[in-house]
């Protein structure tokens, strides 16, 4: 207990993040406002009436799964359209930010419309935090402070507060990065398996692992057992939630039939092709 006193005296006497935290709350006010003034040229649509207010502007479009999965959980039968394809529903979305919002609801009794940007919000300022300390490893303080600035004023970044699970990803993803990069391979094995279930993503980690492999058995003669060991966790948590899917509906195709759902209309729903929809579309 007294260490990690010492560790938040320690962080607040460094103030370190203090110019990061400034530069985020900047961005973010900035795109509060352009919500504002868009929200105020919203006609009515599916999900709110003509001018709807700030929160209920962030979370239209995907937030409305996440807040499904948040009152509903999962189904355990795929709705289907008459002809037998697959609808959209919900198991397209992973469930550690809707879960998390349902468990803070259940602490606090704030509903998902106002939990799910906030901490959004908040898991936006965890990631550009982690994002410059990982851009330390490799740039000056200036550079870095840069580069968070091109972060958070980016054209995606308004993403970053809106009810989805983005914000908390791209922390997941940096964190992992980090903690690469520092060695701490029990954080990295958390961090994850944590997005596993957050965000797809896992294959492209088992593809960074397995590049460094190859780097270190050409470049520096020796077999690299850690990333070896990374390389086939991350290829085993990137199909976690097929497996999951497949577990709960009793389909082993209902991870790739529901998320097929949304291609339907305007490119070919009936099977997966890698890169068929680029093309199509």
């Amino acid at each position: 207990m007294q260490n990690t006193v010492q560790s938040v005296q320690e962080l607040w006497r460094s103030k370190w993040w203090l110019p990061i935290v400034s530069i985020f709350l900047a961005s973010r006010i900035t795109t509060f406002f352009l919500f504002l003034a868009f929200a105020q040229i919203q006609e009515a649509n599916y999900w709110t009436g003509a001018k709807p207010g700030y929160f209920d502007f962030l979370n239209i479009w995907d937030a409305e799964w996440y807040e499904r999965i948040y009152n509903d959980g999962y189904p355990s039968v795929l709705p289907t359209n008459p002809d037998g394809t697959v609808q959209q529903n919900n198991w397209a979305f992973m469930p550690v930010f809707p879960f998390l919002i349902r468990g803070l609801h259940l602490l606090t009794g704030v509903e998902f419309k106002f939990l799910a940007p906030i901490v959004a919000t908040l898991f936006g300022f965890a990631f550009v935090l982690v994002a410059y300390k990982l851009l330390l490893l490799r740039l000056t303080k200036s550079q870095s402070r840069w580069a968070i600035v091109l972060i958070s004023f980016s054209m995606a970044s308004p993403i970053l507060q809106t009810g989805y699970a983005e914000s908390l990803s791209l922390f997941l993803f940096a964190a992992a990065l980090y903690c690469y990069q520092t060695k701490r391979w029990v954080w990295l094995a958390v961090a994850l398996t944590e997005l596993s279930v957050t965000r797809p993503g896992l294959i492209a980690f088992a593809l960074f692992f397995a590049g460094m492999l190859a780097y270190r058995w050409f470049a520096e003669k020796r077999i690299s057992w850690i990333d070896f060991g990374f390389a086939a966790l991350s290829s085993l948590l990137g199909f976690a939630w097929l497996v999951v899917a497949w577990a709960v509906t009793g389909r082993p195709d209902a991870y790739v039939k529901t998320e097929l759902a949304w291609r339907a209309g305007y490119t070919d729903a009936s099977s997966l092709v890698p890169f068929s929809g680029w093309f199509e579309s």
